[in-house]
């Protein structure tokens, strides 16, 4: 999009803008091509979806814990206790002292 505004810098078209208007169309013909708000639409409720079935798997997965291994595996809030599977910690790169 930057390339497209600055070629309507060029003198060529600083000389057109100032005789007539220059109707410039930055969508990228996205506007006529597809209906974005239905897309979206339709893309934000799948994904409301898929989160409401992952909260009910989860909430399955707990009470058949409780039913399991009875109720030591839940924590005072109600939330099953999770062991942590992976504990990645990344060092910042030493930088060479630039202040002398």
């Amino acid at each position: 999009m930057a390339f497209n505004i600055l070629a309507l810098m060029t003198p060529s078209i600083t000389q057109q803008r100032e005789t007539e208007t220059v109707m410039v169309d930055l969508t990228g013909s996205l506007n006529s091509s597809i209906d974005l708000k239905s897309l979206t639409t339709e893309l934000r409720n799948d994904i409301v979806e898929t989160s409401e079935n992952r909260k009910l798997l989860v909430r399955e997965q707990a009470r058949e814990l409780i039913v399991t291994n009875g109720e030591k595996t839940v924590s005072d809030n109600g939330r099953t206790q999770i062991e942590p599977r992976v504990n990645l910690d990344f060092q910042f790169i030493p930088l060479p002292e630039l202040w002398n």
